[in-house]
């Protein structure tokens, strides 16, 4: 959960990154003012949903699909969430792993800095799903099974 107490997630985001990250200069990273327009509209119980990794012989086999989808379902029921958001590589973003591994809403410049980030100097993308979206994950799910 994060702990936006009342603010919007870009403004959250906009505090935690720069204590958190440097830019490439090694200066706390500052973020611009225009941020994405989804970020701007996420309040409320939010969740941020971590680093997912398959050990190398599990992978390309289906897991982290469903692995995402439950633990999303997961967060969502266990929280009662109203968002829950995750970042990804671009060039993951753009291969559509995004929207195969269950998000519904997403954008490949998720956070936009003055200077690029030591750690990400290539950006990162943002994926989110709306409370909504459970139904959707589940309803694909049973047609499925």
């Amino acid at each position: 959960m994060e702990p936006l107490q009342g603010l919007y997630l870009s403004e959250f985001l906009a505090t935690y990154w720069c204590l958190r990250y440097v830019d490439v200069e090694g200066l706390p990273v500052r973020a611009t003012t225009s941020q994405p327009e989804i970020t701007k509209r996420i309040t409320g119980r939010v969740g941020y949903l971590g680093d997912l990794w398959i050990r190398q012989d599990m992978r390309k086999v289906g897991n982290a699909r469903k692995l995402m989808v439950l633990a999303q379902i997961l967060a969502f029921d266990l929280w009662r969430l109203d968002w829950l958001y995750c970042w990804m590589r671009p060039d993951d973003f753009l291969n559509g792993n995004a929207a195969r591994l269950g998000w519904l809403i997403g954008q490949c410049d998720g956070i936009r800095f003055q200077s690029p980030t030591k750690d990400f100097p290539e950006g990162l993308a943002f994926c989110a799903n709306p409370s909504y979206a459970l139904s959707q994950l589940i309803a694909d799910i049973a047609e499925r099974c």
